[in-house]
């Protein structure tokens, strides 16, 4: 009877698989999520992008059960996964553009003009080298002068102290003669 009481206390021991009572999971041979295929995301990423309600791209990861970095990560390590978020993106993008066209609003070819037009790119990327290039270059000129002006400042300070030095030694001078002068006259 002992025997009997301490192995029903004892916890069962259990192998690795499903949770108990899982029914979804029987026969199960290891725990956790099966890993998502990502050709058949790609395909069903493809064919929601295609839909009208593909808006917003992060919507879809979590949509299908998991997180939109992991998604990115996939970008990272598949290519062909790569080229399906690039395509899903250019396709939610246009529809996104239509709808703000369809409403009158210019934003879309000011926000993505850029994006169509490789030339306007390469203008775009030149013009931003040359501004900092000229904020550089600006900015060392000032700087420069800014010093020369600040010596030069200086300088005449100097030169105005060792002025009133002299003609304050040449008025003391003055005075001194002044005053035997006027002692040798008295």
């Amino acid at each position: 009877m002992v025997k009997e009481l301490k192995n029903n206390t004892e916890p069962k021991k259990r192998k690795a698989g499903a949770p108990l009572g899982n029914q979804n999971a029987l026969g199960c041979t290891t725990s956790g999520r099966p890993p998502f295929d990502k050709k058949v995301e790609a395909e069903a990423f493809l064919k929601w992008a295609l839909t009208e309600e593909a808006l917003v791209l992060r919507m879809f990861a979590p949509l299908r059960g998991y997180s939109f970095d992991t998604m990115m990560r996939w970008c990272d390590e598949d290519i062909e996964f790569c080229q399906v978020y690039e395509m899903c993106k250019g396709l939610v993008g246009a529809r996104r553009e239509l709808k703000l066209i369809n409403i009158g609003s210019s934003v879309p070819y000011q926000r993505y003009a850029t994006y169509y037009d490789k030339k306007l790119q390469e203008h775009e990327r030149d013009e931003k080298k040359f501004e900092a290039n000229l904020s550089k270059d600006t900015t060392t000129e000032v700087s420069e002068g800014f010093t020369k002006a600040l010596q030069s400042v200086f300088g005449m300070i100097n030169e105005a102290k060792e002025s009133s030095k002299k003609s304050n030694k040449n008025q003391s001078s003055q005075r001194n003669i002044d005053d035997n002068n006027i002692n040798n006259d008295a």
